[in-house]
């Protein structure tokens, strides 16, 4: 089952589809141009202001893996999931999901507010690479409760 942050992620009975909404962004991925470390894409976020309390409901992604050539075996991409409210950061693994949707668990209180990176890593190799990978885009939704 998959975790998000260590917790399970369940299906809940939530509010009624007229109290959800959601806020997209679409933005290019990120370029390994060396090994061994993590590396950001762009950080996608909404563009406006979500009321407060509103909480994240659903996560919805989509990363072209075309461009990972040769190292298509050795990259691990993840989801960074940055919460400005309660100054938390949650990593979700994306490596053998490239478009997926998860539920986010209530509990997990994820503000709707959130900036998403989508982080790529190309194998356990230091230094600078050859033909380095990259993601040429990323999209993000994100599902919201008030």
């Amino acid at each position: 089952m998959p975790t998000l942050g260590g917790l399970s992620i369940v299906r809940k009975s939530g509010p009624s589809e007229n109290r959800l909404a959601k806020w997209a962004g679409l933005g290019p991925g990120p370029v390994a141009l060396d090994g061994g470390q993590w590396i950001n894409g762009v950080a996608l976020c909404p563009e406006f202001q979500i009321p407060y309390p509103s909480r994240i409901a659903s996560l919805t992604w989509k990363w072209d893996n075309g461009r990972l050539g040769e190292w298509q075996h050795f990259a691990e991409l993840r989801l960074m999931i940055l919460d400005l409210e309660a100054k938390s950061c949650w990593t979700l693994d994306v490596t053998s999901t490239p478009a997926s949707t998860i539920i986010v668990p209530e509990n997990s209180r994820l503000s709707a507010n959130c900036a998403i990176a989508l982080q790529l890593k190309a194998g356990e190799r230091i230094g600078k690479l050859y033909s380095p990978p990259f993601v040429k885009s990323v999209e993000v939704a994100v599902r919201y409760r008030f």
